[in-house]
């Protein structure tokens, strides 16, 4: 009981995830109530969620969590007529629905709009019934990718595809990147998904980095949540070369990693995403469709390899490959395209809800 205390404690007051009651109370703004993964120190989630405020600004949002202030939650139930809208998140949220059904069907019975940010649609989507209903009318935005696009079509809903949520937080014009230069490779391991083909695929990317190592090049580990600083130890243990970064705390913080990098390999999906945002070339490790899903949407489907793909002489021609693999003029410009279609699609969100 002292661990879920100290653990609800340290979700619903300490991540700066919840604006504080006062504000709430005198705030001038629209309230937007934010479905979305959010509390587990995965930076996936918490890049989308700091993406979702900066298109949403200066309104606010307000995480609809297990763990959340109590104050907050009780103000959200009893006076649900301050809600102005419904923002579903990114990562793949369309599959069960974990959230309180019977509260976001009375925001919808009382005609509030709803916006996709960018979410990602699994292939298999439990609760068709209820998102159907959520998403019937007043629904603005759109998926992360085809995929997605194509998995709502399953349920009889159309989508646009507006890329992932944390592009509308691309601030790079590529002009000219002198990646060829630098002498670092940056990697991640970490999923929430169990395969034992992903011990193999991690043999070769070690085989891969310890052929660099001897060729003079600096191997940098970034985890994006702490099961992946979990697998660094044993990383770390055995090559004592490679250097464990922290858990970034933001966009700009995550991008400078990037930036500093000739190569990045990886198997969260973020940690692709912010390489492609960062215009460093990348291979991303395929261990579940959401990736390429992301890929496909920017017309990059080569750059990722499923997990019985990884070998090291694969990756060897991928990295020779870097600086001619990407043409990231056309990658900037496109993740510019869909970020625009973020924002104009926060907006219509916007001017869609009654003053």
């Amino acid at each position: 009981m002292i661990k879920k205390a100290k653990n609800y404690y340290r979700r619903a007051y300490t991540m700066g995830h919840f604006p504080s009651l006062l504000n709430v109370l005198f705030n001038k703004h629209k309230l937007f109530a934010y479905y979305g993964f959010l509390g587990d120190g995965n930076f996936g989630d918490e890049l989308v969620y700091e993406a979702t405020k900066s298109v949403c600004y200066p309104n606010k949002l307000i995480p609809l969590q297990k763990h959340m202030p109590i104050l907050l939650k009780f103000y959200c139930l009893f006076f649900s007529n301050r809600i102005s809208g419904i923002i579903v998140g990114g990562g793949t949220l369309f599959r069960k629905f974990g959230g309180n059904k019977k509260y976001y069907l009375r925001l919808i019975e009382e005609g509030k709009s709803v916006f996709i940010h960018g979410t990602g649609a699994d292939k298999n989507i439990v609760d068709d019934f209820f998102w159907k209903s959520i998403l019937a009318t007043n629904e603005v935005g759109g998926v992360r990718g085809p995929l997605s696009q194509k998995n709502m079509r399953k349920i009889g809903l159309e989508l646009p595809i507006v890329g992932d949520a944390a592009f509308s937080l691309h601030n790079k014009r590529v002009e000219k990147r002198e990646n060829h230069l630098k002498k670092s490779i940056i990697i991640n391991f970490g999923t929430h998904t169990k395969d034992s083909n992903l011990l193999e695929s991690r043999n070769e990317i070690l085989n891969f980095i310890a052929e660099k190592t001897e060729e003079g090049y600096l191997i940098k580990f970034l985890p994006f949540h702490y099961i992946d600083l979990e697998l660094s130890i044993d990383l770390v243990k055995d090559r004592n070369q490679v250097i464990v970064l922290d858990i970034p705390n933001n966009y700009e913080e995550a991008l400078s990693h990037f930036e500093d990098c000739t190569f990045a390999l990886g198997e969260r999906l973020h940690f692709n995403i912010m390489a492609a945002l960062a215009a460093c070339p990348f291979i991303s490790i395929n261990y579940d469709l959401k990736h390429v899903d992301f890929l496909e949407s920017l017309g990059l489907s080569e750059a990722g390899l499923s997990i019985h793909e990884v070998s090291k002489e694969k990756l060897h021609k991928c990295f020779l490959k870097r600086n001619t693999s990407f043409d990231w003029r056309i990658i900037d410009q496109r993740i510019n395209d869909l970020k625009r279609e973020q924002f104009q699609s926060a907006n219509t969100f916007n001017s869609n809800i009654k003053a």
